[in-house]
């Protein structure tokens, strides 16, 4: 009887199956041309008909692809069964079937040694298992399934393996659906929130507990829970963990490790595997007792994975996780720089080749550099103050590899908390400040409705006002204007989220350093720049690490300015990479990625020490078929003649075009509208995109992309990178030469009109302007820069005023047109913003003028508001009133409510100053129902702030009080830091006028704290009010110490009645001392006692006070003064 022709997949010939599931076979194979022994999972003709199966399977390719650790089964290669395996397999095998060759683990699993175990073996399995979980957590992978029957003995190198990686997509994919209760598992070593399906809970703490769970059944022979699926399910979520009873002999301290591993509350648990790790390891390997015995419990059931879709358990033991603190052991020392793995075999290495996109390749030849950036972050360890390193290097020398080998490495060995800010030519939802914060604390995964829970969970050191804030701007998506928070107050924001995520210690936070890495700070990283510039230096444990690119920054002035400015700081050190020595290449290219030395010299000597460009020449000739292997490793096919393209461009240009054979030209459409989306992409924007521009998502071009590395998924999912952004522009002038780009700018324009158009006006402006349509860009422009203004944004306000005066230009808008009138509003709205309240007026007098020559009533109306906030700010009441009051009317005839309601609000505080109370109030109650209208809490706040003041004024104690409760509330809900310390202070103006100078002094210092946290002048206005408390007691030097610098600083602002108002404190020092000097110096002028016919209170208080000590004092002359300025 003749011998079956052996069957080949790829590369590898099956020689006998070795395990048979539900929806697919495992084989031992051989590969063809290293002889290397594999094991190929490959599903069968059920499996390869289910989706949920296919799923899974390319999920495990994704997710063990790029993880290279030896206690994680390495994975060679993938295909799918081609026809004539099929017809060769007679059956066996079905055409089309997808599978996966991997490292063969000749020991099995752990899963039959349950309860047969050894303490020191079980030891060091746990600790080859936490080493594994460890490297994947640090690189965003949950494994969602450690079980036993998933650790493999044996294989390459030496340890127990993690293996079924399938479930870590499932997990991700779960976090990527808002809402969604999916739930996959396998039951006896399931995690509460697992069981549960609360995605925004899930985390490395998740596998932990599973490996709990893993532990205990080697020591006892059964996981904790065991039984029919329902039952353990809720025993997990509401039951306590039974009786401990190992099979042998344990070391003190083993139960009490394995309860914390098993804490039903997440919060409570220990969160790394590292520090899982660092605990065992401090339990002893060896112990004297009885030897291992037969397990004596009840056996545990077949450990079968399953989808949970019909159960659901409600989160008893989770009602009480917000309140909980975190469970963190950081390390003691900081350890040692962690060397590289050694490189595989040759042959092994050759053999995975093909999946080279995915591989997550070793820093090498970069020794000096990686001992740098190990020793800053111990730097911070030690000292647990803030410092920031710039990366620079040419495009593609590794500055971004160098940078993620540092995060990950950190993160991997527990010693710091890794945090990316993405940045880029794009301005999508995944770039930036606020989704870095939100990725970093696991938020993206939750509505808006859970974040006030997780956020308590998560960040319990942070205030309510912070956590409100950031409920409102996490919330909004971070969109311009959606929270109320002007830039100052953003970054202030994100200084304390920073030290609350980073400083804290247990029981408050994990107190473990960040490593906070800035990617592409040279395009678009504003706000970041400013946030470090604001930091460093300070006590904060934080390393900032910033990666440039050299031959892109001279175009960027703004980030070129910031980075110059920040480099001169003494905390701040710069790390230039050059070209790859040629040892280093040849070490990646020979030992790392198996090819022979011929080939290796051919490409580095061609590549000249750019690993960028090398990989990326090496990945178009896999997928052109160019390279086999030979006794050497991997070279040239024979006669393949192939010219190695002249530079980077040309290589992206082969490898989209070699991703997208075979599929229709839409597909290819539809990645170039990715790429005109920017860079990091949102999957949810790209999908909405393709349905405007027409063309159906080219989802699998994007995963054959993805799986060559091309277009690497985000961590947390939802979002693409391109691999660099010459590979994004590559595809956007292939757009542009098919004639395609302005169509796919204006499908992006149209998918960001379908949501919150005026929050994404920036982004449609930019669209519309690439596109060709420079009228229609105008007006979202437009709306942005005011929205940039309003939130104090001078800087990206000014770039914006100025692509939208190009576009005037160029498209010919005469000086009569009222879009040109727009630009000329928008320009003096930014002069006052810069404190230029002369240009301003005198811009805005203009507009005026040539608003009502061409009947603009638009702008007409909100140019007189305008001028009615520049002349109140230059002291001219009475303009401003006359400005606003117009304003409202004008306003209100073009039904244009936004101004309308701005006016009256402003119009309030103008009368109150002018002492028309009656007026005020008519006119903050007309504001009311416009700003509910629009739901601006801003603009509530404002109202109900200008009521308060205005019942203080009139000595309605309680109605003030009420209303002071109303604006707290407002600018709460926004987390708006100078509108709540506007309010502590006027609370602690109604604690003073009451006589409680306690309550008085602390409101004040509130209003000090919130306003210094933002670099606000404005802090002064409290700082003067405590001055004035020191008046009241009668302490005249210290009031004269506190007071004379806080009058120093009021007169570099326009701010008259505080000034007159310090004045006034410090005459009535030096008239109760007698020092005529000082009482000369600071005496109040005529024009500044103008200011007393504003009947304040405060002001004729202090005036009487002055009055009082000039009675005292025996002087007549400043009684005279005193009583003529309370008569007028």
């Amino acid at each position: 009887m003749m011998a079956r022709e052996p069957l080949v997949l790829g590369t590898y010939e099956l020689q006998e199956r070795v395990a048979s599931g539900g929806v697919g076979d495992v084989w031992r194979a051989t590969h063809l041309q290293t002889r290397a022994v594999a094991a190929v999972k490959l599903l069968h003709a059920g499996g390869a008909r289910d989706p949920a199966a296919l799923q899974t399977l390319r999920a495990e390719l994704r997710a063990v692809a790029g993880l290279d650790h030896p206690n994680i089964v390495y994975v060679f290669g993938t295909g799918e069964v081609c026809e004539q395996t099929a017809a060769q397999a007679k059956g066996r095998l079905v055409l089309g079937a997808t599978w996966i060759a991997m490292e063969f683990a000749e020991g099995g699993t752990l899963r039959d040694s349950a309860g047969a175990m050894a303490w020191t073996a079980v030891r060091e399995a746990m600790l080859d298992v936490l080493a594994g979980l460890a490297h994947a957590h640090a690189r965003g992978v949950l494994h969602g399934d450690v079980k036993p029957a998933n650790l493999l003995v044996g294989g390459m190198r030496p340890g127990v393996k993690i293996a079924d990686f399938g479930l870590a997509h499932l997990l991700g994919a779960a976090a990527r659906e808002r809402g969604s209760r999916r739930r996959w598992g396998t039951p006896s070593y399931m995690a509460p929130e697992q069981i549960n399906g609360v995605d925004g809970l899930l985390g490395p703490w998740t596998d932990l507990y599973s490996a709990g769970c893993t532990a205990w059944a080697l020591l006892t022979g059964a996981a904790p829970f065991v039984g029919e699926p329902e039952a353990v399910l809720d025993e997990h979520v509401s039951s306590p963990l039974p009786a401990f009873v190992p099979n042998c002999a344990v070391p003190d301290g083993a139960e009490a490790w394995l309860r914390r591993c098993l804490v039903k509350d997440p919060s409570l648990r220990l969160r790394h595997a590292a520090d899982a790790g660092r605990m065992l390891r401090e339990l002893p390997a060896t112990l004297s007792g009885p030897a291992p015995r037969a397990a004596t419990r009840r056996a545990a059931p077949a450990e079968v994975t399953v989808p949970l879709a019909g159960l659901v358990h409600a989160v008893r033991v989770l009602a009480n996780t917000d309140l909980r603190p975190l469970s963190t052991t950081v390390p003691a020392t900081f350890p040692t720089r962690p060397l590289g793995e050694r490189p595989l075999p040759r042959g092994v290495a050759g053999a995975g080749l093909e999946l080279l996109g995915l591989r997550s390749l070793p820093v090498v030849g970069r020794e000096a550099e990686q001992d740098f950036l190990w020793s800053r972050l111990r730097q911070v360890f030690d000292t647990e103050t803030s410092r920031a390193v710039i990366v620079r290097g040419a495009s593609g020398v590794g500055t971004s590899r160098l940078v993620r080998w540092l995060s990950e490495s950190a993160a991997e060995l527990g010693v710091a908390r890794p945090v990316v800010a993405w940045y880029g030519t794009g301005s999508g939802p995944a770039r930036g400040l606020r989704p870095a914060f939100s990725r970093a604390m696991g938020l993206p995964r939750l509505d808006r409705a859970s974040l006030p829970a997780a956020l308590l969970r998560v960040a319990p050191a942070l205030d309510d006002s912070d956590r409100s804030a950031l409920i409102a701007w996490l919330g909004s998506g971070g969109r311009q204007g959606a929270a109320g928070l002007p830039r100052a107050e953003r970054l202030a924001l994100w200084r304390r989220v920073l030290l609350a995520m980073a400083s804290a210690p247990p029981p408050t936070g994990e107190g473990r350093p960040i490593v906070f890495w800035v990617d592409d700070a040279h395009t678009g990283a504003a706000d970041a720049l400013a946030l470090i510039r604001s930091v460093i230096g300070l006590k904060m444990p934080v390393l900032f690490v910033l990666t440039v690119t050299d031959e892109l920054l001279p175009a960027r002035s703004v980030e070129a300015s910031m980075l110059a400015d920040l480099r001169a700081q003494v905390s701040v050190e710069e790390l230039r990479l050059t070209p790859l020595a040629e040892a280093a290449s040849r070490e990646l290219l020979e030992q790392r990625l198996g090819l022979d030395r011929a080939f290796a010299d051919s490409v580095t000597s061609r590549t000249s020490g750019n690993p960028l460009f090398a990989l990326q020449l090496l990945g178009d000739s896999i997928q052109r078929g160019l390279l086999e292997f030979g006794p050497e490793g991997v070279h040239l096919r024979a006669g393949a003649a192939v010219e190695l393209p002249l530079d980077l461009e040309r290589v992206w240009a082969l490898r989209v075009e070699s991703a997208a054979a075979g599929l229709p030209a839409s597909a290819l459409e539809s990645v170039e509208l990715l790429a005109v989306l920017g860079d990091p992409v949102d999957e949810a924007e790209w999908v909405a995109a393709c349905a405007e521009l027409g063309v159906p998502p080219g989802r699998e071009l994007v995963e054959r992309l993805e799986a060559r590395g091309l277009l690497p998924r985000a961590q947390g999912g939802g979002a693409w990178r391109f691999v660099h952004a010459m590979f994004r522009e590559a595809l956007e002038r292939r757009a542009g030469r098919a004639g395609r780009l302005d169509a796919c700018h204006r499908a992006c324009a149209a998918m960001l009109r379908l949501g919150a158009e005026r929050e994404s006006a920036e982004r449609i402006g930019r669209h519309l302007r690439a596109a060709g349509d420079l009228g229609g860009s105008l007006q979202p422009l437009a709306t942005a820069i005011e929205s940039r203004i309003l939130s104090r944004e001078a800087r990206p306000a000014a770039v914006l005023l100025q692509m939208r005066d190009e576009a005037l230009s160029r498209i010919g808008v005469r000086p009569d047109d009222a879009r040109h009138a727009e630009q000329r509003f928008l320009e003096a709205l930014l002069a006052q913003l810069d404190n230029d309240l002369g240009r301003a007026e005198a811009k805005v007098v203009e507009l005026l003028a040539d608003a009502h020559v061409h009947e603009w009533p638009g702008i007409e109306a909100r140019a007189l508001w305008l001028r009615g906030r520049i002349a109140r700010r230059r002291g001219n009441a009475v303009l401003s009133r006359d400005c606003l009051g117009n304003a409202a009317l004008a306003a209100s005839a073009g039904r244009d409510r936004r101004t309308v309601a701005r006016a009256r609000a402003d119009l309030g505080d103008v009368l109150t100053d002018l002492g028309d109370w009656a007026g005020a109030s008519e006119s903050f109650e007309g504001a009311l129902p416009l700003f509910r209208e629009l739901d601006d809490a801003l603009g509530l706040g404002e109202v109900h702030l200008g009521l308060a003041q205005l019942d203080l004024k009139r000595e309605r104690r309680d109605h003030a009080e009420a209303g002071l409760q109303y604006a707290l509330a407002e600018f709460a809900r926004v987390g708006n830091r100078v509108g709540l310390a506007r309010v502590y202070n006027l609370l602690g103006d109604l604690a003073r006028f009451g006589g409680n100078t306690a309550v008085a002094a602390d409101h004040y210092r509130a209003a000090v704290a919130l306003l210094e946290a933002v670099s606000s002048w404005m802090a002064v206005v409290p700082q003067v009010n405590l001055g004035l408390l020191l008046v009241g007691d009668g302490l005249w030097a210290a009031a004269r110490s506190h007071l004379e610098p806080c009058l120093a600083e009021v007169q570099r602002h326009p701010a008259p009645d505080v000034e007159v108002c310090a004045r006034l404190a410090l005459l009535v020092c030096a008239v109760a001392v007698g020092d005529a000097a000082l009482e000369a110096a600071i005496a109040p002028s005529e024009a500044q006692m103008t200011e007393v016919r504003r009947r304040d209170p405060e002001l004729r208080a202090l005036i009487g006070l002055v009055r009082e000590q000039a009675l005292l004092a025996g002087r007549a002359d400043r009684v005279l003064w005193a009583d003529t300025a309370l008569a007028v």
